[in-house]
């Protein structure tokens, strides 16, 4: 995968999470959805359980929401901070220092 690509899947992730807890907050996904046990189910036939959540509601659903959003910015924020680091070098608060340029000011 190039980083190209890594960055776009992860801003793809950051703004599925962003559009999640904005469905979320104004309410067209319900904690309800999360309550009951659940399978999941990924290919080449992982399977597992999650169990009933019986004290989860809607707050905590936001919560839980804007939690994911924050750490797929994070991830967004890593996976740019690595393709400007192949494409670079590395970056460090004494490189801004040194050459406050628009590269070094966004890392």
């Amino acid at each position: 995968m190039t980083e190209t690509e890594r960055v776009y899947w992860a801003l793809q992730q950051f703004m599925f999470a962003a559009k999640f807890a904005a469905c979320c907050d104004n309410q067209s996904i319900y904690y309800n959805v999360f309550k009951p046990v659940s399978t999941v189910r990924i290919p080449n036939d992982v399977t597992f359980d999650i169990p009933e959540w019986d004290i989860f509601n809607q707050e905590g659903l936001m919560t839980a929401a804007l939690n994911q959003m924050m750490t797929s910015l994070g991830a967004c924020s890593i996976a740019v901070d690595e393709a400007l680091s192949s494409r670079d070098g590395n970056s460090s608060f004494r490189n801004w220092q040194n050459n406050q340029n628009d590269l070094n000011s966004l890392r």
